[in-house]
C-alpha cells in the first residue's frame, strides 16, 4: 500500500477556516484511515470542506495495491461536476453510495465509483471520507441497457393505478414513495436522470432520502407542508425538483417530479456572458474615445490628468494581453499555445507600460508549461493581466520596490494559476475592489469561460489570488 501524507495543517490553513478543535479531528481521522485500503481493497481519501462551502480539498489519502493513482492528489480541490457524491455528502451531511466520479489521475477521464461518509464537528460537516473503486464492466452494461417498465403492485399501492401510466407520458422524472419514503415507482425518465446525476444503480426500492438530490425530504403530512420546490446540480447537470405529499385516504404517499433544466441554465449563462461582453465593449469604446481625445489634445498641450492616463493605460493593457495570445498563435502556426510563453510576454509588456508610473516591480513566471487552445489562452492572459494591474495599483503603496510571482500548476483535470505579491495586503476585500470593472471581468471569465474557481487570501506579507481552469 502506498501512503501519501503532507502537512495537513498547511493545506487546511490555505483552504479552510477550521478551528484548532476541527483541525485536531481531521488529523485523528486521517491517522485512523491508514489501514482501510488493505482491509477493503479501495483507495481512501479524506477531504476537508473549503471556505466557500461549495468545494472540498484533499488533505490525506492512502492507496490500495490495485490503485489507479500514480500521482499525489494532496491539495487538489474537488468540484461538483467531477465528484457529485462528495459534494452531496458535504452539502447535506448524509452518506452517498455507488456514485460515479471522474478520477484525479494521469489517465484522464477515468471513471470510478465512490462511497462518501460525512465527518462532523458538533453539527457542522468539516470533512468527507471517500472510498473509491473501479467501475465494473457489468455496471457499465447495466447503465447502458435500456431501462424496463416496472411491474406495478396495484394491490399494495392502489394509488399508483391512476398515476403510473401518466408518469411514463411526460418528459420529467417521476418518483412515487410510500409512507415510509421507500421508492415504489419511478418512470424511465427518472432512472435516466439519476444516471446523469451519478448513480450507477436503479433507485427503485430504495429509501428516497438515501438517494435524494436535495438531502432530506422537504415535505410531510399536513396541507401546510405538502409542497417543496428546490434546485440542485450534479455531474455537470442542473435539476429542478418538486416534492409533494398526498393523503390517499388510507395512507400518506409522496410524489417527486424532477426536470433537467441544464439547457435553461446554459442559456442563462450565455445571456450573462453576452451582458458582460457588452459592458466590456462599452468600456473599451469609452477608453478608445478617451484615447483619441487625449491624442488630439496632445497637439495643444500635455495631458496632466492622472485619471485620464490611468484609464488609457488600463484599456491598452487589456488589448495588449489579448493581442499577445494571438501573436503567439501566429508564431507557432497552430491552435495550441504555451500559457507560460504568453504570460512571460504579457508581464514584460506590462512592466514597460508601467515604467516610471509605479514602484520598481519584478514579475517572475514559475511552474509548469501548460498547452491550451487560443480561447483558453486569451482568457487566462486577460485574468492575469487584471490581477497584475491590481497588484501594481494597490499592493505596494508607500514602497519603492516589490515582487510578483505567477505560478502555473498543471493537474490532469484542472490546472491552476496563482498570482502572489509581497505587498501590504488587506484584511478583507473592499467594496471598491468588488465593484470595480477589473474584478468583475476576472470573476466572470474564471466562472463562465474557464469553468474554474477563484480564491483570494491576504495577510500583511502579501496577497495570493488563485484561479483554476478546466483542460478537458
Amino acid at each position: 500500500m502506498r501512503k501519501y501524507e503532507e502537512n495537513i495543517s498547511a493545506i487546511c490553513r490555505k483552504n479552510t477556516d477550521f478551528s484548532e478543535k476541527e483541525l485536531a479531528i481531521i488529523k485523528r481521522t486521517a491517522e485512523g484511515l491508514k489501514d482501510l485500503p488493505d482491509i477493503e481493497g479501495k483507495d481512501v481519501f479524506l477531504n476537508c470542506v473549503c471556505r466557500d462551502g461549495a468545494t472540498s480539498v484533499t488533505v490525506a489519502y492512502y492507496h490500495c495495491e490495485d490503485s489507479m493513482y500514480s500521482i499525489s492528489s494532496l491539495g487538489a480541490v474537488v468540484r461538483e461536476d467531477d465528484e457529485p457524491g462528495v459534494c452531496r455528502t458535504m452539502w447535506y451531511g448524509i452518506p452517498s453510495n455507488d456514485m460515479l466520479a471522474v478520477s484525479f489521475t494521469t489517465t484522464e477521464g477515468h471513471r470510478l465509483v465512490q462511497e462518501c461518509v460525512p465527518l462532523f464537528c458538533e453539527d457542522r460537516v468539516i470533512g468527507i471520507i471517500v472510498k473509491e473503486r473501479r467501475l465494473r464492466e457489468t455496471e457499465v452494461e447495466e447503465m447502458n441497457r435500456e431501462p424496463l417498465f416496472l411491474v406495478v403492485d396495484y394491490d399494495r399501492y392502489p394509488y399508483l393505478r391512476y398515476l403510473d401510466w401518466l408518469a411514463e407520458c411526460v418528459d420529467e422524472g417521476v418518483i412515487i414513495c410510500n409512507a415510509n419514503k421507500k421508492v415504489v415507482f419511478r418512470n424511465l425518465t427518472a432512472k435516466k436522470l439519476y444516471h446523469k446525476y451519478g448513480y450507477i444503480n436503479d433507485i427503485y426500492g430504495k429509501n428516497y432520502e438515501d438517494i435524494s438530490m436535495n438531502g432530506f425530504m422537504g415535505v410531510g403530512p399536513g396541507i401546510e407542508n405538502s409542497f417543496c420546490e428546490r434546485e440542485t446540480q450534479g455531474g455537470g447537470y442542473y435539476f429542478m425538483t418538486r416534492e409533494y405529499c398526498y393523503d390517499s385516504g388510507s395512507e400518506w404517499f409522496y410524489i417527486v417530479i424532477i426536470r433537467d433544466v441544464t439547457r435553461d441554465y446554459l442559456k442563462d449563462e450565455d445571456l450573462v456572458l453576452k451582458s458582460v461582453a457588452l459592458r466590456e465593449a462599452h468600456h473599451r469604446i469609452k477608453n478608445n474615445l478617451q484615447t483619441v481625445y487625449n491624442l488630439l489634445g496632445m497637439q495643444q498641450r500635455r495631458v496632466h490628468s492622472p485619471d485620464g492616463v490611468a484609464a488609457i493605460q488600463e484599456a491598452k493593457s487589456r488589448i495588449m494581453s489579448i493581442s499577445t495570445a494571438y501573436e503567439e498563435l501566429m508564431a507557432q502556426g497552430g491552435d495550441q499555445i504555451s500559457v507560460r510563453n504568453i504570460l512571460e510576454s504579457t508581464s514584460e509588456k506590462i512592466l514597460r507600460m508601467a515604467e516610471g508610473v509605479v514602484p520598481v516591480v519584478s514579475i517572475e513566471i514559475l511552474g509548469d508549461d501548460i498547452i491550451v487552445n487560443a480561447d483558453i489562452a486569451t482568457n487566462i492572459a486577460l485574468v492575469v493581466n487584471e490581477l497584475i494591474q491590481n497588484c501594481l495599483k494597490h499592493a505596494f503603496e508607500g514602497r519603492a520596490t516589490g515582487r510578483i510571482k505567477v505560478t502555473l500548476k498543471k493537474w490532469p483535470l484542472y490546472s491552476e494559476v496563482t498570482v502572489r505579491d509581497d505587498g501590504v495586503g488587506f484584511i478583507k476585500e473592499s467594496e471598491e475592489l468588488r465593484n470595480g470593472l477589473g474584478f468583475r471581468i476576472v470573476e466572470n471569465i474564471v466562472k463562465s469561460k474557464l469553468k474554474g474557481k477563484l480564491q483570494m487570501t491576504s495577510t500583511g506579507d502579501g496577497t495570493d489570488v488563485t484561479f483554476s481552469f478546466k483542460l478537458l
